[in-house]
């Protein structure tokens, strides 16, 4: 009866396999008892060649070295990283020295199932795939930095016994770290990715060195920690300068509900609210020029002070002006026509020739000197009326005693 299916193909693979499994049975085959007709090992040793070498009979390389003729290949396995470890044991199956990395973007920090010291490894990425070998575990890089495996890059290792440690030694294809050094010009633009450029410039760690004008080309620096500029020393006149339009040139500071602080040596010297601006040093102007503070269009509110001093004129507008003590050796004076003077807060009409108000008290009994101290002041040049039900008196104070005169 004849079959009327259709024979399927047998690919490379297949005729691999069917190598291996003969290769495996004669194998097994020498190691019988009394060996076969191919060689075999004995009981009492490992004869079985016409030179009573322990290796079946073939063609082999010394193990001492020699020269062998023809290509080497490394039969590759495909092996998964999990949980940042990757098992190449006999117990997984995987062992091989070509070994694909079947993860996408992920660490490698353990590397278990070494067999032997000096045992030799090659780690090779997918295309699309980044595997970050970590400097870490039991893995040891060539420059201490983390090394990518970027799409079909490959990392060569070995494997030392005496640290128990994978030690790169070699790289190939697009990567990073590893020691890797290029310096040439760029033809064409860097594309990072959602990658970053670290660098180790003069030896600092992550600090990448820059010879150059950057330009932005109106893009942003985004998310700076610290900006310092001229950090070693200054190197022009000008540390920071910005250009705006017309219509805005901005510098935008979001204080997280906080304030900014602004230093020189170390020292605040003001600070930036959301509400107001605080000043730690003395407000001067920078030249001899005397500009205004506020315009007459643009003018402050109110001014709250401890002290005011002042080289020329305070010009008050058409409000009063309301002092505590004038402390200055100067003078009260009208700035133009006459100005009226008062102790009291009534409200009074400035007489046309001036308005002077003194101190004025009822007090229908004879006054001591400290009731006079009390209501007119306690220094010499102190004037003030006082009033009875009778007669009203000018008192002054003459070095520590009063004298008065009756008014009539």
């Amino acid at each position: 009866m004849s079959s009327s299916g259709i024979k399927k193909l047998r690919t490379s693979q297949d005729r691999v396999t069917d190598v291996l499994r003969e290769q495996e049975q004669d194998f097994i085959q020498n190691l019988k008892p009394g060996g076969s007709e191919k060689g075999g090992f004995g009981l009492v040793g490992l004869g079985g060649t016409s030179s009573g070498s322990p290796i079946p009979a073939g063609n082999y390389l010394n193990t001492a070295g020699g020269t062998m003729i023809g290509p080497i290949a490394y039969y590759p396995t495909t092996v998964s990283i999990a949980s940042n470890v990757m098992d190449i044991s006999l117990s997984s199956d995987k062992s091989s020295t070509y070994v694909i990395l079947d993860s996408s973007t992920t660490d490698l920090i353990t590397i278990k199932g070494a067999q032997f010291s000096g045992q030799d490894l090659i780690l090779q990425g997918k295309t699309g795939s980044t595997i970050t070998v970590k400097n870490s575990g039991n893995i040891v890089t060539s420059d201490g930095a983390d090394y990518d495996i970027v799409g079909l890059a490959l990392v060569r290792l070995i494997y030392d016994e005496a640290s128990t440690k994978w030690r790169i030694y070699s790289t190939v294809g697009s990567g990073g770290g590893g020691g890797s050094t290029w310096v040439g010009t760029a033809a064409s633009q860097l594309n990072m990715g959602a990658f970053s450029i670290v660098g180790a410039w003069g030896g600092a760690a992550n600090t990448l060195g820059i010879e150059s004008t950057i330009d932005m080309n109106n893009f942003n620096i985004e998310d700076v920690n610290v900006l310092k500029i001229n950090s070693g020393g200054a190197g022009t006149a000008d540390s920071f300068t910005m250009f705006g339009t017309s219509t805005a040139g901005a510098i935008n500071l979001v204080d997280d509900n906080d304030f900014f602080d602004f230093q020189v040596d170390g020292d605040s010297k003001f600070r930036m609210y959301d509400d107001r601006i605080e000043i730690n040093e003395p407000l001067r102007t920078l030249t001899a020029n005397s500009p205004d503070i506020g315009e007459s269009t643009y003018p402050f509110g109110t001014v709250y002070a401890q002290g005011f001093n002042t080289n020329g004129s305070l010009i008050v507008g058409t409000t009063s002006l309301q002092l505590g003590d004038i402390s200055t050796n100067g003078k009260v004076k009208g700035f133009s026509g006459v100005i009226g003077l008062q102790c009291t807060d009534d409200s009074i009409t400035k007489g046309t020739a001036g308005t002077v108000q003194i101190p004025d008290q009822y007090n229908n009994a004879e006054p001591s000197s400290s009731d006079l101290d009390g209501w007119f002041g306690n220094k010499s040049g102190c004037i003030g009326i006082m009033r009875t039900a009778t007669q009203s008196r000018l008192y002054a104070r003459d070095t520590t005693t009063w004298k008065y005169e009756i008014l009539s």
